[in-house]
């Protein structure tokens, strides 16, 4: 252990001592808030892909239903020219 002959020394000392551990201790704190903001940004992320990836599906899932309904109105289409046309032959 250091021994120190002057008081003053030892009350520097203790005080350094303790002012160094309270940094280190709210430095600790800091990068645990860090850390929790940070996982929960990831979290955020996480959650925004999910949404923008179900998105696409049913962005997709409209595409082919839009397709669909397409296809069904130009054999409606031709099915009533075909009427048309055996009503007037």
């Amino acid at each position: 252990m250091i021994a120190f002959k002057n008081p003053l020394f030892k009350y520097l000392f203790t005080t350094l001592l303790l002012f160094c551990v309270s940094i280190a201790n709210s430095q600790s704190a800091k990068q645990l808030d860090l850390e929790n903001q940070r996982q929960e940004f990831l979290r955020q992320i996480q959650q925004y892909e999910t949404m923008v990836f179900q998105g696409r599906k049913d962005e997709r899932s409209i595409i082919s239903i839009l397709e669909d309904l397409n296809y069904k109105a130009t054999v409606r289409r031709n099915l009533i020219s075909v009427t048309n046309q055996q009503a007037n032959y």
